[in-house]
């Protein structure tokens, strides 16, 4: 090569890193957390798909990934907890984001074996057994006070910061009950515990665990948790890549699916949701909640 032609060459090789955008994956959790799990797993996927590096961005909390997300003006991706969105400092407005792809799993109700609680506890008129959860508070106290109305019972609401901790307090002894989430009720049952009913409206048969809508008229026992992958400032073409990669993800063969079967949860992609039946459920979930 001559001197020319490898001068030619270096100038595009400049031109082309000196004005590619690296996606930026802002997480509104920390670097211990399961949000950075799953993209680990998924990053270099990402990465090939949008044709360029991704950079992890730990936000810690919904309020500050919010004002990230917000103040951004290249291209980024996040994952979003539906019931997030009943906080206006953490309110994304899912009429102007591209969601890729969705998570969804039930909650459940445990207790330790150690309470000596019973699913028939949970019936027991005026009956006040404490039940812990985790965040958002007050969505949830609303929740069981919904519960109580329906079913004629008083249980109290214990609040915790995570279900993980809900689960310690369980384990412990300092609640009756919980309503927590697979991953921390499956460790739950794992070290002493045991689990009643689901909100899965079908039950889950892996574990034996009814259906919580077939022992109460309650029209919120079938109440879900919602995550939902989402894209801002990405062309049509990235939009198409990104949400690929999730379908790829989806797969029941893949490593992400491995995962997700630890925790319970159900990655849904693009060929299981139109981006308006997505958008649907991620608004269904924040006016349940």
């Amino acid at each position: 090569m001559n001197i020319t032609k490898l001068f030619a060459t270096l100038m595009i090789v400049f031109s082309t890193s000196a004005f590619a955008e690296p996606l930026k994956i802002i997480l509104p959790g920390s670097e211990t957390g399961s949000f950075n799990t799953r993209f680990q797993m998924l990053k270099s996927d990402i990465e090939d798909a949008y044709g360029d590096l991704a950079q992890l961005v730990f936000a810690d909390n919904c309020t500050r990934a919010h004002q990230m997300l917000e103040n951004e003006t290249g291209p980024a991706i996040t994952i979003w907890q539906a019931v997030f969105n009943v906080y206006e400092e953490c309110k994304l407005d899912t009429d102007t984001i591209d969601v890729l792809a969705l998570e969804t799993n039930p909650l459940r109700i445990c207790a330790s074996t150690n309470s000596g609680r019973t699913a028939q506890d949970l019936f027991l008129p005026d009956n006040t057994f404490s039940v812990g959860h985790s965040d958002p508070h007050q969505e949830y106290r609303v929740w069981l006070q919904g519960f109580n109305l329906a079913n004629g019972v008083n249980l109290q609401p214990v609040p915790y910061d995570s279900s993980g901790d809900a689960r310690r307090g369980a384990l412990a002894g300092d609640v009756d009950f919980v309503f927590i989430s697979p991953s921390n009720s499956n460790k739950l049952m794992k070290n002493g515990g045991q689990c009643f009913y689901t909100t899965n409206s079908q039950g889950e048969e892996k574990y034996n665990l009814p259906a919580l809508n077939t022992v109460t008229d309650y029209k919120y026992a079938d109440i879900q948790q919602t995550y939902y992958y989402a894209g801002f400032n990405l062309t049509d073409e990235q939009i198409v890549a990104l949400q690929e990669v999730f379908s790829r993800a989806a797969d029941p063969s893949s490593q992400f699916s491995e995962f997700a079967l630890t925790k319970d949860i159900t990655l849904r992609g693009i060929e299981s949701f139109t981006s308006i039946e997505m958008n649907t459920l991620v608004n269904d979930t924040i006016t349940a909640w």
